[in-house]
C-alpha cells in the first residue's frame, strides 16, 4: 500500500517532546572565562574557532544522575558584544577534551552593538565518557558573508543542571501555531487510486534522486548536530515558501538548535521514515504549487524531502520538525535547499 502525503498543516514553534513535568536543580556552576583586565576574547566569522582557555571539569563529571527518572544537562551562559551593524549573528561555544566534545549554540541575535547575556541550548551530559577532566574551551561567531566586524566575549559560565521527572503523563503539546510542516500517512483500508511510476535511479547522474537524497540527509545531519556553517552552506541564497511561492533571504531563517548530545544520524535513520518525492508525485498531490499567479513554482529538477514521520514505537527526538521537510535542487554551485513549507 503506497504512502501518500495528505497535506501541509501548521505546527507550533514550541513543540515539546513529551508533556512531562520536571523539577530542575543547579548542580554546579563554573566561570570558564572572565575578562578582568579589559581584554575580551575577540571572535569573528573569518577567524573560525578561537581558543578561550582550559577548564578543569572534575566537579561536572563526578556527579551522575541521582535516579533513573533524572538526567543531567549542561549549558553555557555567555556575556558578549556583537559589533556587526547589519544582519543576524550567533555565537557557539565548544568544550573538547580526551573522550568528549560538547557544542553549545546561543540564540540568533539581532541586537547589534548591544551587550547581551544569553543562555545556550542544553547538552545531555549523562552519556559522555571522558578520559580526563581537562577541557579546552573555544568560541566562534557565525555571521552572514561579508560581515567582518568582531564580537567580544566578556564572560563564559558553564552550568550543570539535574532534571527529575515528576509526572509521567505523556501528551503532545502545541503552543503558538507558526511553523509549517507535513506528515506522511498510511491510507486506511483503501488502495491509492493512482500510482506514479518512478524512473529507475541512476546513482552516477549528478542530477538524480540518489544524489538529491544524499544531499538532503547531509542537511538533516547539519540540523541534527547544530552545524551552522554546513547548515547555511546548504541553503540557497534565496529560499522560497511552498505555501505562497514568495522568496526570502536565507539569513532570515533561524538556525537549528541541534540535538546531537545523545542522538545520531544512525538513530534518525532508524527511528524516522524519510522519503524523497519526485516532480510527478508532489505535483499531483499539491497542484496549488503550480498556480499561474505564483511568482515561483518548482520544476522537474526539484525534489521534495519529507523526513518528519516517526516510526511506530520510536521516540520523536527531533523536536524541530520544520528542518525535516524541504525541497532541494542542483544549482550551478551544487545541491541546495531551495524551499520550505513556509517562511
Amino acid at each position: 500500500m503506497k504512502r501518500i502525503i495528505t497535506g501541509l498543516f501548521l505546527l507550533s514553534s514550541g513543540f515539546l517532546l513529551w508533556g512531562e513535568d520536571y523539577v530542575s536543580t543547579l548542580l554546579h556552576s563554573q566561570v570558564i572565562f572572565e575578562d578582568r583586565s579589559n581584554t575580551p576574547v575577540v571572535v569573528n566569522d573569518e577567524k573560525g574557532w578561537v581558543d578561550v582557555g582550559k577548564a578543569d571539569l572534575s566537579d561536572f563529571f563526578r556527579t551522575a544522575a541521582s535516579s533513573s527518572d533524572s538526567m543531567r544537562k549542561w549549558r553555557v551562559v555567555v556575556s558578549y558584544l556583537d559589533e556587526n551593524r547589519t544582519g543576524q549573528t550567533t555565537l557557539q561555544v565548544r568544550l573538547r577534551g580526551e573522550g568528549f566534545t560538547t557544542l553549545f549554540t546561543l540564540p540568533w541575535n539581532q541586537l547589534n552593538s548591544v551587550p547581551v547575556e544569553e543562555e545556550s541550548n542544553w547538552y545531555m551530559a549523562d552519556r559522555m565518557n571522558p578520559q580526563n577532566a581537562i577541557g579546552i574551551c573555544s568560541a566562534r561567531l557565525i555571521s552572514p558573508p561579508g560581515t567582518v566586524n568582531p564580537g567580544k566575549i566578556y564572560k563564559i559560565i558553564l552550568e550543570s543542571w539535574e532534571f527529575t521527572r515528576v509526572n509521567e503523563n505523556r501528551t503532545y503539546s502545541y503552543n503558538d501555531t507558526l511553523l509549517a510542516s507535513s506528515r506522511i500517512l498510511q491510507p486506511q483500508g483503501q488502495q491509492n487510486a493512482h500510482t506514479v511510476e518512478r524512473a529507475p535511479l541512476q546513482a552516477d547522474d549528478p542530477y538524480s534522486a540518489v544524489k538529491a537524497e544524499e544531499f538532503a540527509l547531509e542537511f538533516v545531519e547539519a540540523s541534527l548536530y547544530g552545524d551552522l556553517p554546513a547548515f547555511y552552506r546548504a541553503l540557497d541564497n534565496e529560499i522560497h515558501s511552498l505555501s505562497d511561492g514568495l522568496r526570502h533571504s536565507k539569513f532570515i531563517i533561524n538556525p537549528p538548535e541541534g540535538v546531537s548530545s545523545v542522538w545520531s544520524m544512525e538513530d534518525y535513520k532508524r527511528d524516522y521514515d524519510y522519503r524523497l518525492y519526485e516532480f510527478d508525485e508532489y505535483a499531483e498531490i499539491f497542484p496549488e504549487w503550480f498556480s499561474e499567479d505564483r511568482s515561483w513554482t518548482p520544476d522537474r529538477r526539484c525534489f521534495l524531502f519529507m523526513g518528519n514521520q516517526v516510526k511506530e514505537g520510536s521516540f520523536p527526538f527531533f523536536k524541530q520538525e520544520e528542518f525535516l521537510v524541504f525541497m532541494v535542487r542542483r544549482q550551478e554551485s551544487g545541491w541546495k535547499v531551495i524551499a520550505r513549507p513556509q517562511i
